[in-house]
């Protein structure tokens, strides 16, 4: 293998490896060097202050649908009491059991509408958390002088389901790497205070 092949396969191993320095060179060209970090994206979103108050106000949000969702389904359920205590033949029993016919299929049609309108929420909220994490994370890698910045997940065996533990390994761009590389903790402190600072000027 050429040595300038050798250079650029260094380099591809070392980003799946997730090596903190990477150099390599020939008599006939300049050193390579690069700087690699980690970030756990799992713990910034669930350590970081400012996530944990998109996600507490997300939930909010969710719960005051689905209590408006339940309210309706009482209802049905009022109805069904009042059916039992009538005659199954009287024209008051069938008029109840249009009105419950009517309320269940109003029920359901909002259930699905408010699936999905969760789901374009739950999308929104966290295209808006990643924003602000790349942003910390991009400062942060300016700050560390690092070249390149992977993607590294913590793994929940023995307490994750296993389809979500494989999602997790599928999804990872490190599967080890010193702890000295991780700079997860660094990306937290500077989404936090970056939200400080915006208060503090509001």
């Amino acid at each position: 293998m050429k040595m300038d092949k050798w250079i650029f396969a260094l380099v591809g191993l070392a980003g799946l490896a997730g090596g903190l320095l990477v150099c390599g060179g020939s008599a006939a060209s300049s050193e390579v060097c690069l700087k690699i970090a980690v970030v756990d994206l799992g713990r910034v979103v669930a350590e970081s202050a400012v996530c944990q108050a998109k996600a507490v106000k997300f939930k909010k949000t969710i719960e005051a649908d689905i209590s408006k969702l339940d309210g309706k389904m009482k209802e049905v359920k009022a109805l069904e009491a009042e059916i039992a205590m009538l005659d199954p033949d009287s024209t008051a029993a069938a008029e109840k059991r249009r009105l419950i016919a009517e309320k269940r299929a109003t029920a359901s049609a909002e259930s699905s509408l408010l699936k999905m309108e969760t789901q374009e929420k739950y999308a929104a909220a966290m295209v808006e958390v990643y924003r602000n994490i790349m942003s910390a994370v991009d400062k942060c890698r300016e700050r560390e002088g690092v070249d390149i910045v992977l993607r590294r997940t913590t793994f929940g065996f023995g307490s994750a389901p296993a389809t979500k533990v494989i999602r997790q390994l599928a999804a990872s761009a490190t599967l080890s790497c010193k702890k000295s590389m991780d700079i997860t903790d660094k990306v937290i402190a500077l989404i936090d205070k970056a939200a400080e600072q915006t208060k503090e000027k509001k």
